[in-house]
């Protein structure tokens, strides 16, 4: 299933799930929150996921205005980075993101092979097979298919059957790379020989990479034949996986900074040491950051005599951040973006020392936080 680290700018939910601005609280204030990013901003993001086949859906009021897909920036990380300037006519507009999967292809059935153990089956335009050993049973008739976990697939099928009594399991699975089955559909329906026609649904607990037929016999009283004469995907329109909640973009956001953050080794889920160059991400937000304290600290030694000996001073240059209002997960993003080893703002490079000071409201969604920076290389000692 696919991850995505709330360290990251962008804030993404599950496409069943409420986003912030989506979700209504019983005796709290509403308020909404679009993430303000300018037009020359560069949006980039990352995805965990071991198969890929995810597109990345920038969207409007009017509709979808463009898609692309992921690209894998190492093994299972799928990334992006982009900036809304590349597009005419999407500043000054409100935006959201949404990731969506590719309609998975299926092969024609003359196509499938047989893979794993068990009797083979006659591959070709009409795949069949006849059991007529006590306890026996097929291999899997399969062909690539790569579906996301959790999500629904739908297939036409039409085979015929005889012996049926001695029947003791037959259906479409869904398997893994090793040929595990994580998805399945049962024919548990079949009283009579005949035909049989209908639509199999599935959702796989994981991803799948193919989809196969088998079926085993219990005690022999007669042959079991089985033709499959037809086996379809039902094709669907672009499947949401995650979703965003608004971007305000902008030409200029007056009251906004933007913070530029990375690290030498991995955190929080976001992939660094792998990847080269070394991923660089940015997020603005509604803030202040102007305050400037120029902290001291002094380490003095009282001798017998009353001489007072200075051994050491130190001087640090301090600067106060202070947010606007923010929903709570905005005020944990930037909690975590401030962890990072590499932060910079207004081109200086920039530590968090001192404790993050959120300001609630009361029944309010949003609320204010502030905390001083340290400025990198900025604090002066002098030791005596």
């Amino acid at each position: 299933m696919i991850t995505i680290s709330d360290a990251l700018p962008i804030q993404f939910w599950d496409a069943d799930d409420e986003t912030f601005n989506e979700k209504e609280i019983c005796g709290i204030n509403p308020q909404c929150f679009c993430l303000p990013i300018e037009c020359d901003d560069i949006i980039s993001g990352q995805f965990n996921e071991n198969y890929g086949g995810f597109d990345l859906g920038i969207y409007s009021d009017s509709g979808l205005i463009d898609s692309f897909p992921l690209e894998e920036v190492s093994t299972g990380v799928w990334g992006f980075s982009f900036s809304f300037s590349d597009y005419t006519g999407l500043c000054d507009q409100q935006i959201q993101l949404k990731v969506t999967l590719e309609d998975p292809i299926l092969a024609a059935l003359s196509t499938w092979g047989n893979l794993g153990t068990g009797k083979d089956w006659t591959t070709g335009a009409n795949p069949a097979r006849t059991l007529s050993t006590a306890f026996d049973f097929t291999k899997k008739l399969a062909s690539p298919f790569v579906a996301a976990a959790w999500q629904q697939y739908q297939f036409n099928y039409d085979f015929d059957i005889s012996g049926y009594l001695n029947l003791s399991g037959f259906g479409i699975a869904l398997l893994d790379d090793s040929l595990n089955v994580v998805g399945y559909y049962g024919f548990n329906t079949i009283f009579s020989d005949g035909n049989y026609s209908g639509i199999a649904s599935i959702t796989p607990s994981a991803n799948s990479a193919y989809i196969s037929y088998g079926f085993a016999v219990s005690d022999l009283l007669s042959n079991v034949t089985i033709d499959i004469n037809s086996t379809s995907y039902i094709a669907q329109n672009v499947k949401i996986i995650k979703k965003s909640d608004c971007l305000n973009v902008k030409e200029i956001h007056d009251c906004t900074k933007l913070i530029e953050y990375s690290n030498e080794s991995d955190f929080d889920g976001i992939s660094y040491s792998d990847i080269s160059p070394r991923p660089t991400f940015y997020l603005r937000i509604p803030a202040m950051f102007f305050e400037e304290e120029n902290p001291q600290e002094q380490e003095d030694l009282v001798l017998s005599n009353g001489v007072i000996v200075t051994l050491r001073q130190e001087i640090q240059e301090k600067r106060l951040l202070e947010t606007g209002y923010m929903p709570n997960y905005m005020h944990k993003k930037l909690q975590k973006v401030l962890m990072h080893e590499s932060i910079t703002i207004d081109g200086d490079g920039w530590k968090r020392r001192d404790a993050y000071e959120p300001n609630p409201i009361k029944k309010y969604a949003l609320k204010r936080a502030s905390v001083l920076l340290t400025k990198y290389n900025s604090v002066l000692k002098n030791t005596i």
